[in-house]
């Protein structure tokens, strides 16, 4: 494999979910794709190498193999405290140990950056910073109004259905399916990067438009309708935020709010099994009793989304 060496090498600083990255890079056009997926403060780019700390290093390399096919969704691994993955001729790895990735990528990988983002450079650096920085929960988040609403539920819970709900009808969306905590500052923060919203097949019954759009392959390797969220209609984070643990009652139409109080609903967040969550994570005890601390509901949801919205609507003064 490549190495780079410091004559050759361009280097960047960029943020993902708050937290500085450096970024090495073994072309100029693999740094310019990169900083087109992560724009970044300029001034900070030019003065790379003299920021105070230790930052997390994603290193990339430019590669010219024979064409293979991409693999879509790319192949993921765990081997103790390292991620392995793999796509084509593409190959990927992250080290807690040292808290760096690794990614040989071609052309093609470059040429689609959906792929590139959502399920290769995300996948390497959440993986780092999710070991002693940030905490993931599994939720879809929007604000409505001055409310933002945090909601947790499983795989088929309606996270993301619930998401476009909010979308469609002018909320800003903080995350369809994973939201990263942190304590900055003495304050808890619920961060993400939402650019897309997956839904399923079965979706287009409640959303009658999506039945013209396109179906892709989500990171999941499952058929997916992708819906671009605007820029102007994404946020980053929130400091201010209600809980609201999502029950499925899909047997029943209407859906019902009460207020949580059951702790016991938290143990799935301090013991998650579902891939991807269940992780070591160093912060997680820390950040989870933190979010004990805000308002927490429970939402029975029935087999109706937009009656579902218009009830969590209810929390948002």
């Amino acid at each position: 494999m490549p190495h780079l060496t410091p004559g050759n090498e361009l280097t960047a600083v960029i943020d993902i979910l708050g937290n500085k990255i450096r970024v090495k890079a073994s072309s100029k056009m693999l740094m310019e794709t990169i900083l087109h997926l992560y724009p970044g403060d300029r001034e900070q780019q030019a003065l790379t190498g003299k920021e105070p700390g230790q930052l997390p290093v994603l290193t990339l390399y430019h590669i010219a193999p024979p064409f293979t096919a991409l693999e879509m969704p790319p192949r993921f691994k765990l081997e103790a405290d390292t991620l392995l993955g793999a796509s084509g001729h593409n190959r990927f790895i992250a080290e807690r140990s040292q808290m760096q990735g690794r990614a040989w990528l071609c052309d093609q990988m470059l040429a689609s950056p959906y792929l590139l983002r959502h399920q290769v450079i995300n996948s390497l650096v959440y993986f780092l910073l999710s070991y002693q920085k940030l905490t993931p929960i599994h939720c879809c988040a929007f604000r409505i109004r001055e409310t933002t609403l945090l909601c947790l539920g499983a795989s088929g819970a309606g996270k993301s259905t619930l998401a476009m709900q909010a979308y469609q009808q002018g909320g800003d969306i903080l995350a369809e399916d994973i939201v990263f905590l942190e304590i900055h500052r003495e304050k808890l923060i619920a961060r993400g990067d939402c650019r897309e919203i997956h839904l399923l097949r079965d979706a287009s019954r409640h959303f009658p438009w999506l039945s013209s759009a396109k179906l892709a392959s989500s990171h999941n390797g499952k058929q997916k309708y992708i819906v671009p969220v605007s820029a102007d209609r994404k946020i980053a984070s929130s400091e201010k935020f209600t809980i609201v643990f999502i029950e499925a009652c899909h047997k029943q139409q209407q859906s019902n709010l009460r207020i949580n109080n059951d702790k016991k609903l938290y143990k799935m967040l301090i013991k998650p099994t579902e891939p991807g969550f269940s992780l070591a994570c160093k912060t997680r005890a820390k950040h989870l009793e933190a979010l004990k601390q805000h308002s927490c509901y429970v939402l029975e949801s029935g087999n109706r989304p937009d009656l579902a919205f218009k009830t969590l609507t209810s929390l948002c003064r």
